[in-house]
C-alpha cells in the first residue's frame, strides 16, 4: 500500500473547478480514483502516514478510497485529516457528505467524528460534529452542515476519532450556499446562551421555514409558558391549559385499547411451564440455554426493558437568558441549582416548565399523583423497569420493578499533576479511609428501597472518571503531595513487595533516598517493565477497593440485593475485569447503533451485563438536540430504538437496557446544556406514542426474540445513514 506523502507535488486544483450544471452549489466532488490528481488530496493537511490508499478489501467503493490511520497516533483524540490547507470561507455554508468503511478489526470500541471547527475572537467553536463508524466492517454515508461565523480564523473540516481507528473513505462531495441575511444572526457564536443544540442544527435547521427569516427582535422570546418551541407546530402542542383534558382522554383510550401482556407475572416476568426457575423472594441471575437471565421473585424468566429518570422533571437555568421565555414569573417552580457545567457550572436560578405543566394537567401535587400515572403507562407500554434516577414518589408504589441508584461518597480527590479525564467529577482519592465509612453510612439510608422484592438491583454512581488506558491513574498519583491517602497506600504496598528502597530503586530505575523521598517527589515517573507492572497492579487495587466497600455496602442493606456496578462509560479493560469480578452483574452506558456482539473483555469472570443508559434523539418536532444519537425525524427515532434493544435482547449476556430518559429535555436544555428531544414523554407530558407502541411490541416478543436467538452473534455489516 503507497503512502500518499510519498506522492510528491500533486496537482493543486481550485475548489470551484468541480461545479456542474445540475448542482451549481457543488465545489468538489472526489471519488479518489485517480488520487495523484485529486483536488481534495491537494488541499488536505495531515500527520505522517495517517492517510494512505486503500485498493481491494480497503475500497469503500471502486478501486480506490483514501484510508485514514490514526492508530498508532498518540493522544485520546489523534486527527487524522484536516480540510482545506487555507481554512473554510467565513460567513458561508458548508455541507459535506462522504461514504466510509470501518477497517479496523482489533478494537471493540471505535468511534470516529466528522465536524467542522473554527476559532472566533481567539477561541475554539465547534460548529458541527458528526459521529459514525463503530465496528469492524460498517459502511455509510454521513453528512455534516454547518456555517463559519464571519471573521472566523482556522476554520477546517476535520476527521478524529476516539483513541485510535482505521477506516476509509469515498465520494467526497462539498457544497456552499448562502443562508436568508435576516438570520445570519443566529448563526454567530453567543447567538445561544448554555444550548448544546440550536434551531441551526442541519437535523432541525429548514431554511424555508418563516423562522429563519426572522431578525433577533422577532425571535425573541422563543419559548412559550409551557416550555415550547414557540416558532414551530407539531402534532399534540399544548396552546392553552383546555389542550390538557383532550390529553388526558387520549392516553385513556390508549391504555384501554393497551391491557397488560398476557403471561407475565406481577414483575413482567415469563410464566412459562418451560421456564420455571427456583422462587427466592428476590431477583437473581441465571444462565439458560447459555443465554444470561435474571430470574423474578416468583422464579420466572426477566429481561429488564427499562426507562430512567421517571418522575424526574426537568428544568432549565434562566440567568442571564430571561428573554428567551414568554412567562417565567411563577416562583412556585423557581429554584436554586448547584450542578453544572460550561455556563452554569456552580449555583445558578432553574424554572421548573415541566412540573408545573404536570400540576395543571392533572390539578394535583405532581408528587402525590405521578407515580399512579407512570405505572399505568409502563404497563401499556409494556415496559418492565424503572431505571436509574426514577423518584422515590414513583418507586414507593411498589408495582413496578426497578434498578436503584445510589452514590459513594468522595471525600477528597487526587491533588494530581497529570491533567486526568475528569468529565463529570475529579478523580476521587479511593484510600482517603472516610471514603468507606462514609459510603456506608450513605448507603445504608437506601436499604428499604433495596430491601423490597421489586429492587432488581443497584447501581452505586454513574460514569466515574476511569482513565482509558493502563497507568494513567497510577502516573498522577505519583505527581501528588505526600499526603495523598492513595500514594501512601501505593508506597506502603512497595514497600511491602520489595523491602529496601534499594531494591525498588534497581527495579525502577529511580533514585529515591528513602521511603519519605518516594512520598515527596512529584516529578519522577519510571517507565521500565517492573515498574509499569507495579503502576497497573496498583491500579487493579484502586478498582478492587472501591468496588468492594460499594459491594459491601449495597449487601450490607441485604444481602441477596444484587450490586451492578457503576456503569462504565469511560473506563479501561483492567477496570472492567476487575468489575467483572466483584459485581453480580456488570452496568455500561452504551451509545452506539447496536450492541451486537459486545461483551466484556478478555480476561474477564462469566458476568451478566446490564446497559444503563442509551438513546436516540428526533429532531423534527421543537427540540433543537438529538442527543447522543442524533436522529431527524421521530420515524427514525423509532427505528433506531427497535434496531438497538433488538440487538441487546439478542446478546446473550445482556440481561436489561434502560432508555434515557422519560422526559424529553427542555428547548433550553439543563444546566450543563443538554436540550434533547430523547424522551417517551414531551415536556408538556404528552407520551410519545410511536415509541410506546415500539416498545409494546418489543415487550410482547422479546422472551421469544430471546430464547431463540443463537448464541453466536453475526457481525452487522448492513449500510446505515448517519444523519
Amino acid at each position: 500500500m503507497r503512502h500518499l506523502y510519498l506522492l510528491g507535488l500533486l496537482y493543486a486544483g481550485v475548489l470551484g473547478a468541480s461545479c456542474t450544471a445540475e448542482d451549481k452549489n457543488l465545489v468538489l466532488k472526489e471519488d479518489f480514483e485517480d488520487i495523484s490528481n485529486s483536488q481534495f488530496f491537494s488541499k488536505l493537511e495531515f500527520n505522517g502516514e495517517t492517510v494512505s490508499e486503500g485498493t481491494g478489501k480497503d475500497a469503500v467503493e471502486g478501486k480506490t478510497s483514501l484510508v485514514l490511520n490514526t492508530l498508532k497516533e498518540k493522544g485520546e483524540w489523534p486527527r487524522s485529516i484536516r480540510y482545506p490547507k487555507g481554512g473554510l470561507e467565513g460567513g458561508k455554508f458548508y455541507e459535506i457528505t462522504f461514504d466510509y468503511k470501518v477497517l479496523d478489526s482489533d478494537r471493540k470500541q471505535i468511534m470516529n467524528f466528522a465536524l467542522i471547527e473554527c476559532q472566533v475572537n481567539g477561541k475554539s467553536e465547534r460548529i458541527v460534529t458528526e459521529t459514525f463508524g463503530e465496528k469492524a466492517g460498517e459502511t455509510g454515508t454521513v453528512r455534516v452542515v454547518g456555517r463559519v461565523p464571519e471573521g472566523a480564523k482556522n476554520a477546517y473540516l476535520d476527521w478524529t476519532s476516539h483513541n485510535g481507528s482505521r477506516i476509509a473513505i469515498d465520494n467526497i462531495k462539498i457544497r456552499e450556499f448562502e443562508a436568508p441575511k435576516e438570520s445570519d444572526w443566529m448563526f454567530e457564536p453567543g447567538a445561544f446562551k448554555a444550548m448544546r443544540f440550536k434551531p441551526t442544527h442541519p437535523n432541525f435547521m429548514d431554511l424555508s421555514l418563516p423562522m429563519f427569516k426572522m431578525t433577533k427582535e422577532q425571535f425573541f422570546p422563543f419559548v412559550d409558558r409551557y416550555g415550547q418551541f414557540k416558532h414551530r407546530e407539531w402534532k399534540n402542542k399544548i396552546h392553552s391549559n383546555d389542550d390538557y383534558k383532550a390529553r388526558i382522554a387520549d392516553e385513556e383510550k390508549f391504555n384501554k385499547k393497551h391491557p397488560p401482556l398476557k403471561n407475565r407475572d406481577e414483575f413482567g416476568g415469563l410464566i412459562s411451564d418451560d421456564h420455571k426457575y427456583e422462587a427466592t423472594g428476590k431477583f437473581r441471575t441465571q444462565k439458560v440455554g447459555g443465554k444470561w437471565f435474571l430470574v423474578t421473585p416468583k422464579g420466572n424468566l426477566f429481561w429488564s426493558l427499562g426507562i430512567d429518570c421517571v418522575g424526574s422533571f426537568p428544568s432549565t437555568p434562566i440567568n442571564g437568558r430571561e428573554n428567551y421565555f414568554d412567562d417565567i414569573a411563577d416562583e412556585n417552580y423557581k429554584s436554586i441549582a448547584w450542578w453544572g457545567k460550561f455556563d452554569y457550572e456552580g449555583k445558578h436560578d432553574v424554572f421548573n416548565f415541566v412540573r408545573r405543566n404536570v400540576a395543571e394537567k392533572y390539578g394535583d401535587s405532581p408528587d402525590a399523583t405521578y407515580g399512579k400515572i407512570a405505572a399505568k403507562r409502563m404497563q401499556a407500554w409494556g415496559l418492565n423497569t424503572y431505571g436509574a434516577w426514577t423518584q422515590n414518589f414513583v418507586l414507593n408504589e411498589q408495582t413496578v420493578p426497578y434498578a436503584l441508584i445510589v452514590g459513594s461518597v468522595k471525600t477528597s480527590n487526587l491533588e494530581s499533576k497529570e491533567k486526568l479525564n475528569a468529565y463529570w467529577i475529579p478523580f476521587p482519592d479511593y484510600f482517603d479511609p472516610k471514603f468507606e465509612s462514609e459510603t456506608m453510612k450513605s448507603i445504608a439510608k437506601s436499604a428499604a428501597y433495596i430491601e423490597s422484592p421489586y429492587c432488581i438491583g443497584v447501581f452505586v454512581d454513574n460514569e466515574l472518571p476511569w482513565q482509558n488506558k493502563d497507568l494513567l491513574t497510577a502516573r498522577a498519583i505519583l505527581t501528588c503531595p505526600p499526603t495523598q491517602y492513595s500514594k501512601i497506600e501505593f508506597k506502603n504496598i512497595l514497600e511491602k513487595k520489595y523491602g529496601s528502597i534499594e531494591k525498588l530503586n534497581a527495579a525502577w530505575n529511580a533514585k529515591y533516598s528513602d521511603w519519605n523521598d518516594f512520598l515527596k517527589k512529584d516529578d519522577f515517573i519510571p517507565s521500565t517493565k517492573e515498574a509499569e507492572a507495579d503502576m497497573v497492579a496498583f491500579e487493579r487495587k484502586i478498582y478492587e477497593h472501591y468496588f468492594t466497600v460499594c459491594r459491601n455496602a449495597v449487601k450490607a442493606c441485604d444481602p441477596n440485593a444484587m450490586y451492578f456496578g457503576c456503569r462504565l462509560a469511560w473506563t479501561n479493560e483492567t477496570c472492567a475485569i476487575v468489575a467483572s469480578e466483584i459485581c453480580d452483574v456488570v452496568s455500561y452506558n452504551l451509545y452506539r447503533n447496536d450492541v451486537s456482539g459486545y461483551e466484556l473483555p478478555k480476561g474477564a469472570q462469566d458476568k451478566p451485563i446490564i446497559i444503563g443508559e442509551y438513546h436516540f434523539g428526533n429532531q423534527d418536532r421543537g427540540v433543537f438536540g438529538g442527543g447522543l444519537r442524533p436522529r431527524k425525524t421521530m420515524e427514525d427515532k423509532v427505528e433506531s430504538y427497535e434496531k438497538y434493544t433488538k440487538s441487546a435482547i439478542e446478546n446473550p449476556v445482556v440481561v436489561g437496557a434502560h432508555w434515557f430518559q422519560w422526559f424529553d429535555q427542555l428547548t433550553t436544555g439543563r444546566s450543563d446544556g443538554e436540550n434533547y428531544s430523547i424522551g417517551f414523554v414531551d415536556a408538556c407530558d404528552t407520551p410519545h406514542y410511536e415509541m410506546a407502541k415500539a416498545a409494546r411490541k418489543i415487550s410482547r416478543k422479546m422472551y421469544d426474540m430471546r430464547l431463540k436467538a443463537p448464541l453466536e452473534q453475526s457481525k452487522n455489516t448492513e449500510k446505515t445513514t448517519v444523519y
